[in-house]
């Protein structure tokens, strides 16, 4: 069970194990895959309405395909948590992946104690997963699990994959996220403030925000005399997003937390260095200075030296070096059997 997320990461995992599953499959054998998604449309309340709407859906697919061997739930809530009532009912163990950041959400915090939904979710679950050691580590700290496998998301290979050659006018940073405080946008403003960069460097950025957002981001853009090296291009469909992380010089994301940071990856794909921040996520991707740099959080001055260092000394990237480098830690090949694994352990220590 998967919420539908902006950037479809879930989606991605889904297909990739799916592709990686079919290939080990005896020839003429097909594996069948059922997801359910998540919508904020909730039948009756939350969250027993949650669980009475899954519940139809659930007995639909036993109806027409049979009693499945495991459930993936994402994030322990709620697919954690409608998991759990789904082994109580069917008797089939599940897995859990953990992507919330920050870990846990403040709402499902009461008086300093987790919210019960949660803490089941956890306890019932076969195998927990985290998508980065920092997650992993603030599960732990909250005492939910010890033993937690650190498995990272899956990005869309067919979509993202490098350029034949990289076009060096304009030189082009990449952001995409929300405009609010979490992804850095303000501070990556700042840090083009300190700069100054030359007039053949432009900042391309894309995500989703309001138009008092979009405003109040180009009146600062204005106030700091950086407008003409800022373009915002709004929402893209993701077949813009791979168009941007392969046309881009350098993707930027100055998060102030990231549970994971599967945009990074995405640009890893594309042969494209990475500009960060030490924030949780980053930290277990950009783990080569071959491609990208972290800097700390909210700090705009060395994220201007980044900005700058990366302009100037972008011979020393080589794209098929990056995109070796996601090969070997990133890539389907590389995630899909560990997921294997972890489904055959889940299923031979529930029976």
């Amino acid at each position: 069970m998967s919420p539908v997320h902006p950037l479809d990461s879930w989606r991605q995992l889904r297909q990739g194990f799916r592709d990686y599953a079919q290939l080990r499959a005896p020839e003429g054998d097909e594996i069948p895959f059922f997801h359910l998604e998540w919508s904020a449309k909730l039948p009756g309340g939350f969250p027993a309405g949650a669980w009475r709407g899954l519940r139809k859906a659930w007995e639909r697919i036993v109806r027409q395909f049979g009693m499945p061997d495991l459930v993936h739930a994402h994030v322990g809530f709620p697919a954690g948590w409608l998991a759990c009532r789904i082994k109580d009912l069917a008797g089939i163990p599940y897995v859990l992946t953990e992507h919330m950041g920050p870990f846990p959400f403040p709402s499902m915090v009461k008086k300093g104690r987790l919210m019960p939904e949660l803490v089941d979710a956890y306890r019932e679950a076969s195998r927990i997963i985290a998508v980065s050691p920092a997650l992993a580590a603030d599960i732990r700290r909250w005492g939910l699990a010890d033993r937690v496998e650190v498995i990272p998301n899956l990005v869309d290979e067919q979509l993202f994959f490098p350029a034949k050659s990289k076009d060096r006018h304009p030189f082009v940073f990449f952001f995409l996220g929300l405009l609010g405080s979490q992804k850095g946008a303000d501070v990556l403003l700042r840090a083009i403030a300190r700069w100054r960069p030359p007039a053949d460097v432009k900042f391309v950025l894309a995500g989703q925000a309001d138009k008092h957002q979009v405003a109040a981001f180009m009146k600062e853009a204005r106030r700091l005399k950086v407008v003409g090296a800022v373009e915002w291009v709004g929402r893209l469909s993701r077949r813009e997003v791979a168009h941007w992380m392969r046309r881009a010089n350098v993707f930027v994301l100055p998060s102030r937390h990231e549970s994971f940071g599967v945009v990074l990856v995405e640009a890893l794909a594309c042969g494209t260095p990475v500009i960060s921040t030490r924030c949780g996520g980053p930290e277990f991707i950009v783990r080569d200075d071959r491609v990208g740099r972290l800097v700390d959080v909210g700090d705009e001055e060395a994220l201007a030296q980044a900005l700058q260092d990366f302009y100037f000394g972008y011979d020393r990237f080589d794209s098929r070096e990056i995109y070796r480098f996601f090969k070997e830690h990133f890539s389907s090949e590389a995630i899909a059997q560990r997921l294997a694994d972890t489904y055959a352990k889940a299923l031979g220590a529930f029976r």
